[in-house]
C-alpha cells in the first residue's frame, strides 16, 4: 500500500507488483502476485538473490509471460 512503500525493501513494492503482474499477464499475473508475497519475507529480504538499486531496495521486476 503507499503507507507502507517506503519500508518496503523490494522495488517495485508487493502491491504495485501485483498490479503490474496483473496488468501484463491477466489471471497468471494474479499467481504471480501471491509468489511475491510469500517471498515478503526477513528471510527473503536478507539474501544476495535480487540486485539491489541505489536507494537500497532489492529490484525484482514483474517476469512477463511469453505468448506463443
Amino acid at each position: 500500500t503507499s503507507q507502507d512503500m517506503s519500508n518496503c525493501p523490494f522495488y517495485p513494492s508487493c502491491s504495485q507488483f501485483m498490479l503490474e503482474a496483473v496488468q501484463a499477464n491477466g489471471i497468471f499475473g494474479f499467481f504471480q502476485g501471491l509468489e511475491r508475497l510469500k517471498r515478503c519475507t526477513s528471510t527473503e529480504h536478507k539474501r544476495n538473490q535480487y540486485p539491489t538499486l541505489s536507494n537500497g531496495k532489492h529490484y525484482d521486476p514483474v517476469p512477463v509471460k511469453e505468448k506463443k
